[in-house]
């Protein structure tokens, strides 16, 4: 959707008097396919957040469930090539 003015602020203080074209957000779920996996679109829309202050760190995204299968015992690559 349309960013708000705080949004605007947080990204770049500049522009704040830009006028964006009012855009209805729409749900990850709807814009994804329907065989992505909540992990995936829970991940996704916090990493896709306009305000960066809001954003996962990079180690917050490692914790995110959507690795925990990474974190598993013989976890592998692509099912058959073994983790680094």
């Amino acid at each position: 959707g349309t960013p708000t003015r705080d949004d605007l602020s947080s990204m770049n203080p500049n522009y704040l008097e830009f006028k964006f074209p009012l855009i209805k957000s729409h749900p990850w779920t709807k814009v994804f396919r329907s065989r992505t996996s909540a992990e995936a679109t829970d991940w996704i829309g916090k990493l896709l957040q306009y305000n960066p202050k809001s954003r996962p760190t990079g180690l917050q995204s490692c914790m995110h469930p959507l690795f925990d299968p990474l974190r598993e015992q013989g976890a592998t690559i692509c099912g058959s090539k073994p983790l680094p």
